[in-house]
């Protein structure tokens, strides 16, 4: 398979290691009602898959998914970091891992299915199954459903940032970030730095190795033209050159648009239309950096303005998936403040 996999093995015993250590804890309690914590690291899937059926065009449609690029970084990264293990060898001590595919091969099987559970043997654990008759069939459907499964995974690891940032939070940011924009938000503790603007706030962890940068504007709603990709990138470009300026004289962060062109997709926020546009950043006329960004914009409809909370990073020589997808999850997290809740926190 890839290279890039080729310390599978060193994850595998990281899992058993961590999983003993699990069920050695749980083993004076009460099994049927407390589950384990997961095991594993962020982005990390174990496949439950037999050798001859991983080795079939199947198997090799079933990694090419999981192995595919991140969209829109700088440089190629996989989806996950991939593991795999035959389904005799998926014992109770892999049981924790925190994402499983598993794929059920055979003439049992008449129609390929997915199924998919959550906390099914740890606790905030990610599994989907696929049962599927032969391996032309599994080709097939993996080509049909690969953004609903990589989805799936993908929205489960968001969720436990969340969970996680919830634990130690930025609340004095939180705090300005509802009051200036009208929204709730969870900022982790880790972003400390801030500069707040007219209709503009800048938080960051300040890091000079791996910046991760958190920006919130708010622009006045006026047209349907606004929800399009040109006049996204157009607002981002005029808010960041009054707001983001470089160290060199007449220097700000633009946006990359000819090497990798930003993307814009529609998402649901509490169950309310957003936009998610995806690309790269640069400064202009100034120093040479740069990386990905990913953005939420979502309408105030109390204000009549539409809301942007971006995430950024800058780390030259390191990757960047998960930097970016932990900003990720602080972006998915912003939404319209209740506005009975907020009257009550302000008395």
């Amino acid at each position: 398979m890839n290279k890039r996999h080729s310390s599978k093995y060193s994850m595998l015993q990281k899992i058993v290691l961590t999983a003993t250590t699990l069920m050695l804890l749980v083993g004076c309690k009460n099994s049927d009602t407390l589950l384990p914590n997961i095991s594993g690291g962020a982005y990390e899937i174990l496949v439950v898959m037999d050798n001859d059926d991983w080795k079939s065009e199947g198997g090799r449609a079933v990694y090419d998914m999981l192995d595919r690029s991140v969209p829109q970084l700088p440089q190629s990264e996989p989806m996950f970091k991939i593991s795999r293990v035959e389904h005799q060898a998926f014992t109770d001590i892999l049981h924790p891992a925190r994402n499983i595919l598993m794929v059920e091969m055979g003439d049992a099987y008449t129609t390929t299915k997915l199924r998919f559970y959550n906390s099914r043997w740890a606790k905030y654990q990610a599994l989907a199954v696929v049962s599927t008759p032969c391996s032309d069939s599994l080709k097939l459907f993996i080509q049909q459903h690969e953004a609903a499964i990589n989805n799936y995974f993908v929205d489960a690891e968001m969720r436990r940032q969340q969970r996680y940032f919830h634990t130690s939070r930025n609340t004095e940011a939180e705090h300005v970030a509802r009051d200036s924009f009208n929204i709730e938000l969870i900022i982790p503790s880790f972003i400390k730095l801030s500069k707040p603007g007219k209709d503009f706030l800048w938080v960051s962890n300040g890091n000079l190795n791996a910046r991760q940068d958190i920006v919130i504007y708010a622009v006045p709603y006026v047209s349907l033209e606004q929800w399009q990709l040109p006049t996204l990138l157009n607002t981002r470009d005029s808010v960041m050159r009054c707001n983001m300026p470089g160290s060199k004289a007449g220097s700000w962060m633009g946006i990359e648009r000819e090497v990798l062109p930003p993307t814009l997709d529609t998402v649901s926020v509490d169950g309310h239309f957003a936009c998610c546009v995806r690309g790269l950043w640069k400064m202009i006329d100034g120093d040479i950096m740069g990386g990905p960004f990913v953005s939420h914009t979502i309408l105030d409809e109390a204000n009549q303005r539409l809301i942007t909370i971006e995430g950024f990073v800058f780390a030259p020589s390191r990757d960047k998936r998960n930097l970016l997808r932990q900003l990720e999850a602080v972006v998915r997290s912003a939404h319209i403040a209740d506005p009975q809740q907020t009257e009550q926190t302000k008395q």
